[in-house]
């Protein structure tokens, strides 16, 4: 449903008992699946294979970090929001969302580059005389004595 891989404490258990009926396995076996591991990546795989999802790659999250810089952070400033529009994104393009450290990078790449786009059209918007009068305003004033 969240077209992302849970944490084995994100799994209630409930949903643990369904799928065990489901397979026809006993319910007490999940604590014993190793989730670092050959295995899991096998069937990772797999998922992924059969709902047409890919890991995502750098390259990916750069496009998504731009995409965010360009299309979301100019109306939603909102760290929660820049997240939900992230994982939404990921859905639609049939990415698996990064782990939750490379998701924070690529929250704070799209922040930096909206910002800096943002600071550079203002910048190119204003006269040449605003400009130096906003380097006035912050310039410190020369230490007593100086000149």
């Amino acid at each position: 449903m969240e077209a992302r891989f849970p944490r084995r404490e994100d799994i209630p258990r409930a949903a643990v008992d369904f799928m065990a009926g489901q397979v026809k396995v006993e319910a007490a076996l999940f604590v014993s699946y190793a989730w670092p591991g050959r295995t899991i990546e096998h069937h990772r795989t797999q998922i992924r294979k059969f709902h047409d999802f890919q890991e995502p790659t750098v390259g990916d999250e750069d496009k998504l970090a731009d995409w965010l810089a360009t299309k979301i952070c100019p109306v939603e400033m909102s760290r929660d929001r820049l997240r939900a529009a992230l994982l939404t994104r990921c859905r639609e393009d049939r990415i698996e969302p990064p782990k939750a450290t490379r998701i924070e990078r690529v929250l704070s790449a799209a922040e930096t580059l909206f910002e800096r786009n943002f600071t550079h059209t203002t910048l190119n918007r204003l006269s040449f005389d605003s400009v130096d009068k906003l380097e006035e305003l912050i310039t410190p004033p020369p230490a007593h004595g100086e000149f």
